[in-house]
């Protein structure tokens, strides 16, 4: 055969162009986003709930299943753009739940780079971009992970499209999990360069990784992803023929160093899950245990075969399409078998850990090894459903080198049957372009354009998946029957692009600015006219948390980590109080307690008015009633009665409006003690953990401050430490003496002094292991031992 003349042969390589179609795809879906005329947080979904659902132009959502990047990543990055923006730590949130920790619920990702890259734009449009920038991380992370296996350029840029694009990372965008999914391909990627050449900077490297992820602010996907990169560590270590124990170590101080780095997050987050009711919570409820149905693997080829909640508003299969779906493209399914088959002959030690870890990530997810796995320390009390955030990682990785084999590998030219599979293949990709027009055009519609086929599956989405399937087939066959593997791979290629199109481009809502949030003349009214106090709700309305968003404090909240005197509290308040889904709902709440914890409005449904309150406004579906006697954010009590640490709600419950409850280790008193006759406390200043307060009082008293109590706040009177005491289970006391005083009040965690102090010295660790690789290096090439 005859070269190709010199003009015929491309000047850019197949990965640059590769790169190049990716960046057209992603303008062409994301262009209203990069533009400002978009945002992909989905405020319009607070219009299924009131007292947006009378507001005018509520709308149905374009996603109902994206809550909680309205109600938890939204306001929390408010707070830490505010925080940063005075110079401060996010360490406090003041405006839900009577306060609570801020950075330390992990979840607000406070140093994450994602957050970071958020920042200097307003909250909804800063989240917006900092979703796109984690889909290009993690192909970038995935593409140099399968570099280092020794694919070409192409195969790994198409295996970082196949990972961006995989459910994983798109039904999780707008949530914390997707920032340590995009993160962790670079740590496998570090993993392998250091098991290669031994190199310190790649101890480095994958020590940054580590912290990195996670400052990402999810530790149950930490777990499940970073178990992943220690078991492909150590089958990767095992399989050297020498160096062993020199390599293992180097990698488990890249584990401890990053460990250390992120210890300004690790450490008040395990503070945090210490007085948090959540781990309890899980394992009375064996929470490990839950598993998928065997049924939801044909997701993974169907995805939308029950609806998809980004296009028809259907949930998908139970319990939600984003828990259940796994979907890496029907194309990477049929070149993971030839990358296996091919990395079995080069990599076999790479191929085998990722195997190990499909398989077990796999058992765990669908059934079979739960009751085993399920059981063991940190997966008891972890949604271990969620590991399927490993298996797109492995299917990418093999499908890269699945294309890297029908590169490098030209079988026997069978020149009429591979050119009619590869028409084939050809038709398909045309017909499979012509349903994405076709979804474009009709949206929802269509789902009633062809018959529901077996199992109700949707007949549009069935046939989408026999064409991808029958596509894939056709020209990996092709190249099976010596089609030139440029041809195929450009093929194959084309075909992932087109579904990554159709599977991620519809899923997260296109928002305009102004509903995120939507407006509310209900709400207006309240921040107008709670001044310093709280406002609560009944169930879902005003949903707990949304109203950081309003600039308005609520009694309420949603976290995932929340203090056990939360619950204490009001469910004292409220026998129809419950917090098990994170989100604290009141249903029939005793207006003194709401009195007690400083609540000066309830907003309730138009029909569900408190008895005892007085309705104040009436608007949009919801009456907004003023509660009585709601005492102030700092008073000198009138009287208070000491008991221990375990009698407080027993006697706060005789009386929620009398003598304060100061909690004292073991002392108690046998009635209440009465307060000064004259006291006055005013609030010179009041900042998220940080609060200023002129006390007079004619003889000693005991200070209560509306703000929860947690092990962290540091009273000073005049200066001087004070002891700060629970009082009425949920919020804090202390006692001055007579006369004029200045008692501030502080949040200064030990947990944040002591991860400060832990990133200190992890960045150190790395700098010397840095230092010294360098010297060592040196030293070698000095001798002449290694190439200058």
């Amino acid at each position: 055969m005859l070269p190709r003349p010199a003009w015929w042969r491309p000047a850019v390589g197949g990965g640059a162009a590769l790169a190049v179609a990716a960046v057209v795809l992603f303008l062409i879906l994301w262009a209203p986003v990069l533009t400002g005329h978009r945002d992909l947080i989905g405020g319009d979904i607070l219009y299924q709930l009131p007292p947006w659902s009378g507001a005018t132009g509520a709308d149905r959502p374009r996603n109902p299943i994206v809550s909680d990047p309205v109600l938890q990543m939204l306001p929390w990055q408010m707070l830490v753009r505010d925080a940063f923006a005075h110079l401060r730590l996010p360490l406090w949130n003041d405006t839900s739940l009577s306060g609570a920790p801020l950075l330390a619920n992990d979840q607000s990702a406070s140093f994450s780079p994602f957050t970071w890259l958020a920042l200097p734009f307003e909250p909804g449009r800063g989240l917006s971009l900092a979703m796109l920038a984690k889909l290009w991380v993690a192909a970038a992370g995935m593409a140099l992970f399968v570099r280092t296996l020794g694919a070409r350029p192409v195969a790994s840029v198409l295996a970082g499209i196949i990972y961006a694009g995989s459910s994983y990372m798109v039904v999780w965008l707008a949530w914390p999990q997707s920032a340590v999914a995009a993160l962790i391909p670079f740590g496998f990627a570090a993993v392998e360069w250091y098991v290669r050449s031994g190199r310190r900077l790649a101890i480095v490297g994958l020590a940054f990784v580590i912290a990195l992820q996670f400052f990402g602010g999810h530790a149950e996907t930490s777990l499940h992803m970073g178990g992943a990169l220690a078991l492909y560590a150590l089958v990767r270590v095992l399989a050297l023929p020498r160096l062993r124990i020199e390599r293992l170590a180097g990698l488990l101080v890249a584990a401890t160093a990053g460990s250390l780095v992120a210890g300004l997050q690790l450490a008040p987050f395990v503070a945090l899950l210490g007085r948090s009711s959540l781990s309890a919570d899980r394992a009375a409820a064996g929470f490990g245990l839950a598993h998928l149905p065997i049924s939801d693997l044909s997701t993974w080829l169907i995805p939308n075969a029950k609806g998809n909640p980004g296009i028809d508003g259907l949930l998908g299969r139970a319990p939600n399409y984003s828990e259940s779906t796994g979907f890496t493209t029907v194309a990477a399914l049929v070149l993971a078998p030839i990358g296996l088959w091919w990395g079995w002959a080069r990599e076999r030690a790479a191929v085998l850990a990722l195997t190990l870890i499909a398989v077990l990530a796999a058992g765990i997810v669908y059934g079979p090894l739960t009751p085993i796995m399920g059981r063991l320390p940190g997966l008891s009390v972890s949604g271990n459903e969620r590991l399927l955030s490993v298996l797109p990682l492995v299917a990418a990785a093999l499908a890269g080198l699945g294309l890297e084999a029908m590169l490098e590998r030209q079988l026997p030219l069978r020149r009429w049957l591979s050119r009619i599979l590869y028409v084939a293949g050809a038709a398909g990709l045309v017909a499979l372009a012509g349903s994405a027009i076709l979804l474009l055009r009709r949206g929802s519609g269509v789902d009633r354009l062809l018959p529901s086929g077996p199992r109700a599956i949707i007949g549009f989405w069935l046939l989408v998946a026999l064409l991808s399937l029958g596509t894939a087939v056709a020209f990996a066959a092709s190249w099976l029957m010596g089609m030139d593997g440029r041809f195929a791979a450009a093929a194959i290629a084309a075909l992932v692009l087109a579904e990554v199109g159709l599977f991620a481009g519809p899923f997260n809502p296109r928002v305009p600015p102004n509903e995120v949030p939507p407006a509310s003349e209900a709400l207006n009214w309240l921040r107008a006219n709670a001044d310093q106090g709280s406002v609560a709700a009944l169930g879902l309305t005003f949903a707990p948390n949304s109203a950081t968003l309003y600039g308005i404090r609520d009694a309420r909240g949603y976290d995932v980590l929340i203090d056990r005197r939360q619950r204490a509290f009001w469910s004292t308040a409220d026998p129809g109080y419950h917090d098990e889904r994170l989100l604290t709902l009141l249903e029939h709440p005793d207006p003194r307690f709401l009195a007690a914890a400083g609540v000066t409005h309830i907003m309730t449904p138009g029909d569900a008015v408190i008895p005892g309150t007085m309705p104040a406004f009436v608007a949009e579906g919801v009456v907004i009633a003023q509660v009585p006697g709601a005492r102030p954010f700092a008073f000198i009590a009138a009287a208070t009665v000491t008991v221990p640490d375990n009698q407080a709600k027993t006697q706060l419950a005789a009386d929620p409006l009398g003598p304060v409850v100061v909690e004292r280790c073991c002392a108690g008193s046998a009635a209440p003690v009465p307060g000064p006759d004259q006291a006055a406390v005013a609030v010179k200043a009041r900042q998220p953990g940080a609060i200023d307060l002129d006390v007079s009082a004619a003889s000693p008293g005991t200070l209560v401050v509306l703000q929860s109590y947690a092990p962290g706040w540091v009273a000073r009177i005049d200066g001087r430490r004070a002891t700060v005491e629970a009082a009425d289970i949920l919020f804090q006391s202390v006692h001055v003496p007579a006369g004029h005083h200045l008692v501030t009040l502080r949040y200064e965690p030990l947990s944040v002094a002591v991860g400060g102090l832990m990133t200190a010295l992890g960045l150190v660790a790395l700098v010397l292991i840095g230092a010294s690789g360098r010297w060592s290096r040196w030293r070698r090439r000095a001798r002449g031992q290694i190439a200058p």
